[in-house]
């Protein structure tokens, strides 16, 4: 997969997902309430409680709209109508059509992020975690977000596949935002000797290959994922590479006196 789109090309919306991508489209489901609608391309001006409040209805609402029937059969008179509010209150929101897809976009992947940083915080509290645990947890997490969430991963599909002009995708904005955050992390546990002296940045791109081959093969397959198994099974991979066994558990054994 290709860092700088982070997508895999796609044309509209995929058919063996409709049936179910509706009903687990609520981008929010698994974040705390308290986290705000994030970003895309708005005329109004932030303000009260309220107007807050609608955008993010109006932007879950297009999400699932948007991920149910695909960018270009979504009117946005049906958006409208299922909010229950007049059309031309979501063209005060935003400007266009293009604009509130593409708002849907990167509020999902600001959810996403603010999903991890969550979730990240709260294993740091968790001091007596081994590292390949909390590699584990970490991984468990972020498929958990899309394993709730399917529809980011049609919208995902669908900007790549209508707005291929787009200078940069959502995803790629996401990389590019937390790639400091990350860096310093794998240089910390550089330093700590826990994994090899290879260049940050390799290792974070082939991670975020696995982990989003992993969502987009599950998806295009209409399958679901064992997510605790998956988990396990690429941090392993990760952390301890494909040696022999025998070495495979050495390296454990001095992960583990490292921790």
């Amino acid at each position: 997969m290709d860092t700088k789109t982070g997508l895999v090309s796609g044309t509209g919306t995929t058919t063996a997902q409709n049936s179910n991508t509706a009903s687990n489209a609520n981008l929010s489901a698994t974040l705390p309430a308290n986290l705000p609608a994030n970003s895309g391309a708005s005329v109004t001006k932030p303000g009260s409680e309220l107007a807050a409040k609608r955008r993010e209805d109006i932007l879950v609402t297009s999400a699932a709209i948007f991920a149910e029937k695909g960018y270009r059969n979504t009117d946005v008179q049906e958006i409208a109508d299922r909010l229950g509010i007049g059309k031309g209150t979501i063209y005060r929101t935003f400007a266009t059509k293009e604009d509130l897809f593409l708002a849907c976009v990167d509020d999902g992947m600001e959810r996403l992020n603010q999903w991890l940083i969550c979730t990240m915080s709260s294993l740091d509290e968790q001091g007596e975690l081994t590292q390949f645990e909390r590699l584990e947890r970490k991984i468990l997490n972020f498929l958990t977000f899309f394993d709730n969430n399917p529809s980011l991963i049609e919208l995902m599909i669908q900007e790549r596949s209508e707005f291929k002009e787009r200078a940069t995708t959502s995803y790629y904005r996401h990389w590019q935002q937390n790639l400091p955050r990350w860096v310093k992390n794998i240089e910390a546990a550089k330093e700590q000797g826990n994994i090899r002296d290879i260049p940050a940045k390799d290792y974070l791109e082939v991670m975020s290959d696995v982990l989003y081959g992993a969502i987009f093969t599950s998806y295009f397959l209409n399958k679901q994922m064992n997510l605790k198994a998956t988990a396990k099974t690429i941090a392993d991979v990760m952390l301890y590479g494909l040696k022999g066994e025998r070495k495979h558990q050495e390296n454990r054994e001095e992960t583990k006196k490292s921790d």
